[in-house]
């Protein structure tokens, strides 16, 4: 991607800054995209961020301390994502895929 590409894009790429959540939530990040910090979380992202937590050895995991801090109900884990507009409430529900058609 050039960097005239990369000016205009409003798609690639985006990153996050992740830290220990800091009032009522799981995790806090900051969300930016390529010209200005995002003013809250994009849903996609969030729901990356929250499969990162379950995963031992990610950074995410890791800034959320425990799993168990995840409220996990038969394979549902809900994370509460601080950021900048407040909170993002995600549940995923964990399975196996049997087959990808």
């Amino acid at each position: 991607m050039s960097q005239s590409e990369l000016e205009h894009s409003e798609t690639i790429p985006k990153i996050c800054m992740v830290s220990p959540a800091t009032h009522a939530g799981d995790i806090s990040t900051r969300y930016f995209m390529p010209q200005k910090p995002h003013g809250s979380l994009a849903v996609s992202g969030g729901g990356c961020l929250a499969a990162a937590c379950t995963l031992e050895g990610t950074v995410a995991y890791k800034q959320l301390g425990d799993v168990a801090r995840l409220k996990v109900a038969e394979g549902r884990y809900q994370v509460a994502i601080e950021n900048p507009a407040g909170v993002l409430d995600i549940e995923l529900l964990m399975g196996v895929i049997i087959s990808i058609a």
